[in-house]
């Protein structure tokens, strides 16, 4: 039974000790910005600029960004990569979008299904809403 407690307290202490290091979606932030539009009056192509930002003290690597709406949405090669980000740190992609025009007038924000690898190996998917700057 003492063997057995012992076991039981160094696996929550391993689990608590790594979880710190685990980022959750409001430890991402993605500020987005179209650069040029181009209308067919069905749908809207053209440049957008997209930064990710690390808001935690983790370094995050194999950062990759796609879309996470389903329908009239596409972005380059259905992902922007980003690599590895330092913690406090940002990086820029910038890409070529097509998007269904009438989603795009309705102001709703673009969500983005983020996946990354923390600094403790451990892979993670959020989805983080972005914000739209520079309008």
């Amino acid at each position: 039974m003492r063997v057995f407690k012992i076991t039981v307290i160094l696996v929550l202490a391993l689990l608590f000790s790594s979880i710190s290091t685990v980022l959750y979606a409001d430890e991402l932030a993605i500020r987005y910005s179209i650069l040029s539009a181009e209308s067919n009056g069905i749908a809207v192509k053209g440049t957008i600029r997209v930064e990710v930002q690390n808001l935690s003290n983790s370094n995050v690597k194999n950062v990759d960004l796609r879309l996470a709406h389903s329908g009239p949405y596409s972005i380059e090669k259905g992902l922007f990569q980003f690599g590895g980000i330092p913690a406090a740190g940002a990086k820029v992609v910038t890409g070529s979008y097509l998007f269904d025009e009438a989603s795009i007038a309705s102001g709703a924000p673009l969500l983005w299904r983020v996946d990354y690898d923390t600094g403790a190996g451990l892979h993670q998917q959020v989805i983080v809403p972005g914000v739209q700057v520079g309008q």
